[in-house]
Order: structure tokens, then C-alpha cells, then sequence
């Protein structure tokens, strides 16, 4: 149970990628500085958990009332999960985001609880349980609460290009991601056909 938590755990922080927005935070916010910036920050962490967790609940039930299997859906979610870490990869995430904008959006979604985060969380709880999916959602978001509150600081510590490399390396690990659930989709169609 707890090699799995930890797995969910990270996989979660992963793609909500804390460390990626550092720069995004920073260029937002501008020369508001971090003090005018928490109280969005803190918006933004809170609608991220609230929109998590309400899909952790209840989302796979939506997909199951549409009549599409978590097989499918894994396959779709890594296709997804694969072409987020791609625009990681190309620099080209977050440049829709225009200046001045915070709080709820873009930081709470799509930033945070973006596609990717809310079909990881949704297919976590039907793969190792809904209670540890929450408790995962939880520590994921409070590490990234943590690393977004000191987005300056750290911007000021290791500079843009570390930032924006640490951004790339997490996007790797996404990619990593999206071909696992690709791959265990594909295999739960080939079981369910006898193949």
C-alpha cells in the first residue's frame, strides 16, 4: 500500500509540476512581488484541491454513465498525458497566459488541476483505491502549495534556465507516464478479448 501511495504521490506532483509554474507564477505576478501574490496563490491551491477531489469522488462514475470503459480511458488519458509532456518539452506550455491574470484561473486550472492531474487522479482511484487517491491529492497539493509560495525565491536562487530545465526533466517523467497507462489500457482490451 505504501509503495503504491507513494507512487500515486508522485506521479500527482509530477504533473501538477510546482516547479515548472515557478517561472509562470513569477512572471505573472511581475514586480507585485510574492506578498501581493499569496493570497492568488492560495486561491489557486485551494480550487486545485477542490476540483481534484471532486473528481477522485465522482468522475469515474461520469465516464461509466457515458459508457466508457477505464481501459479506453487509460489509453485516452496517456495520449493526453503525452502530449502535455511534449508542449513541456517544446517550451511551449503557459504561453497562453496573459499578464496580470491569477488566482482561481489559470493557477487552479488549467495550471494545476489541468487535464492531465484530473485524468491521473480519476484513474488512481479506480487503480489503487479512492482513500489513497485522496491522501495523495493531499500531499501533492501541499508540497505544491509549499514550492509555489516561495516561487520568487526560488526563481531568484536557481534562475530561469534551472527552472525551465527542471520543467523539462519533470515533463520526461510525465511522458514516462502517459506510456505506462497506454500500455496497461491497451493490455486490460487484449485481456477483456481474450487475446
Amino acid at each position: 500500500m505504501f509503495e503504491e501511495l507513494l507512487k500515486a504521490v508522485l506521479s500527482l506532483t509530477v504533473i501538477l509540476d510546482p516547479f515548472g509554474n515557478v517561472p509562470i507564477i513569477t512572471s505573472l505576478f511581475g514586480k507585485a512581488g510574492a506578498k501581493d501574490a499569496k493570497k492568488s496563490i492560495n486561491n489557486g491551491v485551494s480550487s486545485a484541491a477542490i476540483i481534484l477531489l471532486i473528481f477522485a469522488v465522482c468522475g469515474f462514475q461520469v465516464f461509466a454513465l457515458l459508457g466508457v470503459s477505464i481501459a479506453s480511458f487509460m489509453i485516452a488519458g496517456g495520449f493526453l498525458l503525452l502530449y502535455l509532456s511534449l508542449e513541456i518539452l517544446a517550451g511551449r506550455r503557459g504561453s497562453h497566459l496573459q499578464k496580470g491574470e491569477s488566482g482561481i484561473v489559470p493557477l487552479g486550472t488549467p495550471l494545476l488541476a489541468g487535464p492531465g492531474a484530473i485524468t491521473t487522479t480519476i484513474l488512481l482511484s479506480q487503480t489503487i483505491g479512492l482513500p489513497e487517491t485522496i491522501i495523495a491529492v493531499c500531499i501533492s497539493i501541499l508540497i505544491s502549495k509549499v514550492v509555489l509560495d516561495r516561487s520568487f525565491m526560488i526563481q531568484e536562487k536557481i534562475g530561469k534556465n534551472w527552472s525551465n530545465a527542471t520543467s523539462r526533466i519533470m515533463a520526461l517523467i510525465i511522458a514516462a507516464v502517459a506510456v505506462d497507462f497506454i500500455m496497461k489500457g491497451i493490455g486490460m482490451h487484449l485481456l477483456a478479448w481474450g487475446i
